[in-house]
């Protein structure tokens, strides 16, 4: 579980993610891929990008896939959590995985709110 705190306060947590569409997913033969996600709960989001250095081919193709199946319009309730996949499933397969936050930005209005609520 990943947890985003400003000031104190909880911002977004990785149990709000809607992990079926990711925002992008970058990647080359290189084995660097990174994918990003929207985390947390309208007014209140921050999107994270994951950078998967030297991540296997078969792995990559298999989250690609899983986010163009995911992207095809019929699809509405079989779609795959591919933030699922990779903080379970590719953990248990991949335990020596890194996986670091590349990136991390936040909705400003959201912050607004948050900075204006501590006062």
């Amino acid at each position: 579980n990943i947890e985003i705190h400003l000031g104190g306060l909880l911002f977004a947590t990785s149990k709000d993610v809607e992990g079926t569409a990711p925002i992008g997913l970058e990647g080359s033969s290189t084995q660097n891929h990174s994918v990003s996600f929207l985390f947390g709960v309208k007014g209140r989001e921050a999107w994270l990008t994951f950078h998967l250095p030297e991540l296997p081919k078969e792995s990559w193709i298999s989250l690609k896939s899983t986010a163009l199946y995911n992207m095809e319009e019929s699809r509405t309730i079989e779609r795959r959590s591919i933030y699922e996949m990779l903080s379970n499933r590719m953990s248990s397969k991949l335990p020596h995985q890194i996986v670091e936050i590349s990136s991390i930005s936040f909705v400003a209005e959201g912050v607004k709110k948050m900075i204006t609520s501590l006062k």
